[in-house]
């Protein structure tokens, strides 16, 4: 949190207080313009460690989710044969909400989204574009000019998804899934 009481990237316009309260520092300035509660939520990219681990480990996406992304337990454990990964816990507030990994490779230079997930009862609540935003925002820091993803063909949420964040369908292939690049 900022000294003023708002999160980084927050618009003073945009209120992050709770609905119905007046803000803190500005007493003439009333929340009711908040539409949503969730708005207030902090999502933060954290490093996954001996005190986050099974938390993250034990976070999944709905049933009918599963054939498209591994199990973060199994995504932890072969990120450490890849001497280029970078993988954090998705947290919003104080809570794991997802997790994500990427190979991120300056020499090549390669900055690719290997695995991403939101649990499933954090879904839907804009918790998983601030967080790719996050993401985005780290490989541009990088000096990174594109990122990669692949995604199963059939998960046309995903597909959708990362659409709405500048990703487009590049027509390749990587085995059996679909590669997608955003310009950064």
């Amino acid at each position: 949190m900022l000294s003023s009481g708002f999160p980084k990237g927050a618009s003073f316009f945009r209120p992050v207080w709770p609905l119905d309260t007046v803000h803190p520092f500005f007493p003439f300035y009333y929340a009711s313009v908040a539409t949503d509660r969730r708005d207030a939520m902090v999502v933060e990219l954290r490093e996954v460690n001996a005190q986050t681990v099974r938390a993250v480990c034990a976070l999944g996406v709905a049933p009918e989710q599963d054939e498209f992304v591994a199990s973060n337990a199994l995504s932890i454990a072969q990120a450490h044969f890849e001497p280029n990964h970078w993988m954090r816990a998705i947290f919003a507030g104080d809570e794991p909400a997802g997790f994500l990994l990427t190979k991120e490779d300056r020499q090549r230079p390669l900055y690719y989204l290997w695995r991403f997930m939101i649990d499933e009862k954090y879904q839907r609540r804009g918790i998983g574009r601030r967080a790719m935003t996050l993401l985005l925002d780290r490989w541009r820091s990088l000096g990174a000019a594109e990122g990669v993803l692949s995604v199963i063909e059939e998960n046309g949420s995903a597909i959708a998804f990362y659409e709405s964040l500048g990703f487009w369908l590049t027509g390749e292939r990587a085995g059996d899934e679909l590669v997608m690049r955003v310009q950064l």
